[in-house]
């Protein structure tokens, strides 16, 4: 029975507290919504509030330079529901020194409470007195300056930027606007090498290049355009082909349109430019004229072109097989003092292509190489010929000879 009775006793207990707690619930419900009933019928506490901000009001012309403290504790007294609906509830308090009027200086001020709830509360900041160092506010223009990081592309030059904006203005407190004295923005140029344009932020800094604060500059941004040193350069286009076309086909010709572009960039990078060739274009098995589409490469990082593909034409016509007899066989590579001896001083070249004009041995060219042939030694050796264009190779009458360096 007693373990029943404390059962009982400990549930109904349980009970009371909960029903209280509704109740006062149900009270800050209606005080903060209607504010109809008082809470002074309650037990009386009292409560702190950590951190409140101390907010200075000071004259548009003053600048505060220093603040001790800057925050305070509050101490909240009255009935415990009304207490409780502050600490729910507490944005709208705050602390504040009036310093409005005043002269520049040290002026120690009483901290006041504002916008406190109609509560039958008491507010009591910790902290009594607030320390504040006013300062007058002053303007100084400066002209602002540009520094450029990083490195721009290879043969690139900058050239000279307009900023676009005369001057700076510097406002805060008088003793921080003395210690500015540039106002300087920063532009990264790495791997630039044509005009851009730039958001800069200006930045107010001392003597020493050190960020200074407390100081507001105007404008804050602006934009800046970073021009190059530009030069352009009238440069050829080179096509070209590879493959062989369809019996009896050969290549008459091959024409690029446009025949140059102008390349336009940093003047260092486009000096001598050499011709743009054109990627080849496969002629094998080609049975008519064929035209096509390239993409013109860009020569230099950087540079614009006057205009981005090129045409290239390859005529193919019928052709002839033509035969040049006796074309002398000149040896690359000799040593001085050492006489050669060849199997064969001459080769027949079968050619292919154009009727006229006729080619004759003069013409052609046939080498063997014979660099590196001691005397005494011997060794055979393919003959390279060369033609002029558009004539192809067919064959080559003894097209591997044996050489030897005579003793």
């Amino acid at each position: 029975m007693k373990k029943a009775s404390d059962f009982l006793q400990s549930n109904l207990t349980a009970r009371l507290v909960s029903v209280l707690l509704a109740v006062m619930l149900w009270y800050v419900v209606q005080s903060s919504s209607t504010q109809s009933i008082s809470p002074a019928a309650l037990t009386t506490t009292t409560a702190v509030l950590h951190g409140i901000p101390i907010h200075a009001r000071i004259s548009p012309d003053m600048a505060v330079l220093g603040q001790n403290p800057v925050k305070t504790d509050v101490s909240v007294s009255g009935g415990l529901l009304s207490v409780a609906s502050v600490q729910v509830a507490y944005g709208n308090l705050q602390a504040v020194v009036n310093a409005r009027g005043l002269k520049p200086g040290v002026h120690e001020l009483p901290v006041t409470m504002i916008n406190l709830p109609t509560h039958a509360t008491t507010y009591t900041p910790q902290v009594k007195h607030v320390t504040l160092d006013l300062r007058p506010v002053i303007d100084h223009a400066l002209k602002p300056t540009l520094r450029f990081q990083g490195a721009v592309s290879a043969g690139a030059q900058l050239a000279h930027v307009n900023i676009g904006i005369s001057h700076v203005v510097v406002r805060g407190p008088d003793v921080d606007v003395h210690r500015v004295r540039a106002v300087v923005g920063t532009i990264s140029v790495v791997n630039r090498g044509s005009t851009f344009a730039a958001r800069v932020t200006w930045v107010p800094v001392d003597q020493n290049g050190a960020v200074v604060g407390g100081v507001q500059c105007s404008p804050s941004t602006s934009m800046v355009t970073v021009p190059f040193r530009q030069t352009s350069v009238t440069v050829p286009l080179v096509a070209s082909t590879f493959g062989i076309p369809a019996f009896p086909y050969y290549v008459a010709s091959v024409q690029v349109l446009p025949h140059t572009i102008q390349v336009t960039g940093a003047s260092a990078a486009l000096v001598n430019l050499p011709p743009i060739a054109l990627s080849p274009m496969n002629v094998a098995g080609l049975q008519q004229t064929s035209t096509i589409t390239k993409t013109i490469p860009i020569p230099v990082a950087g540079a614009h072109l006057s205009s981005v593909t090129a045409t290239v034409t390859v005529t193919v016509v019928p052709g002839v097989r033509t035969v040049v007899q006796h074309v002398p066989i000149v040896i690359r590579g000799a040593t001085s003092h050492v006489r050669y001896r060849l199997s064969t001083s001459t080769v027949d070249v079968a050619l292919f292509g154009p009727q006229s004009p006729a080619l004759t041995a003069q013409d052609l060219e046939a080498s063997v190489q014979v660099q590196g042939l001691a005397a005494g030694q011997s060794t055979r050796e393919t003959v390279t010929v060369s033609v002029p264009a558009p004539w192809v190779i067919q064959s080559v009458t003894h097209s591997v000879v044996h050489v030897s360096a005579l003793p």
